[in-house]
């Protein structure tokens, strides 16, 4: 009699990267920027659990550029990416994630913009683990001026305290209406 023992070795999953993206709302003040994707994580042991966490702070930049988020908008790195659980089958598996930040203030983004925000994903089968990104992009759209606070008119002037809009913050003085029927910053012609 010849009996013959394998023994199995633990392979390590391999996590590819992966990103996703959304779009501001327009004048979208408090937006759901809600984004759904799969990781492909490579494990050639079949029937282990993968778990799945986040490892480090994300990183933001804003067109390529280190950048801190206002406080409306920290919701985007707190506890806004989540993922399920899977099992590994011997091949290619897919790790359902979903990127939901409460109501994030995005209205400082101007058209165009892109706003990174690239966490370090971490799986694991139990006993090993692979590291790789999943970068979320949030691409900014054009928001209109809005007047806010308190606004009085004397004839053909506005006194705002504030103006504000993307691409020229805020903007205090007096406006004069032209001709045209635009207002005009006094002193700015």
């Amino acid at each position: 009699n010849v009996t013959v023992t394998i023994t199995g070795d633990e392979d390590a999953p391999v996590l590819a990267t992966a990103s996703g993206g959304a779009r501001e709302d327009t004048d979208a003040a408090a937006q759901h920027a809600t984004v759904r994707g799969a990781l492909a994580v490579t494990d050639a042991d079949i029937g282990d659990t993968l778990t799945t966490s986040i490892v480090n702070v994300p990183v933001v930049t804003l067109d390529g550029h280190a950048f801190t988020l206002p406080a409306g908008a920290v919701s985007l790195i707190g506890h806004a990416l989540s993922f399920q659980q899977t099992t590994s089958n011997g091949g290619t598996a897919a790790i359902d994630w979903t990127y939901d930040p409460s109501a994030a203030n995005l209205d400082f983004l101007r058209e165009g913009q892109h706003l990174d925000v690239t966490f370090t994903v971490e799986v694991s089968d139990g006993l090993l683990t692979s590291q790789q990104t999943l970068t979320i992009t949030i691409t900014g759209t054009n928001d209109v001026p809005v007047i806010i606070t308190e606004v009085s008119a004397n004839g053909r002037q506005v006194t705002a305290q504030s103006i504000t809009g993307a691409g020229f913050g805020a903007v205090m003085g007096v406006y004069t209406l032209r001709k045209n029927g635009k207002y005009a910053l006094k002193g700015r012609g």
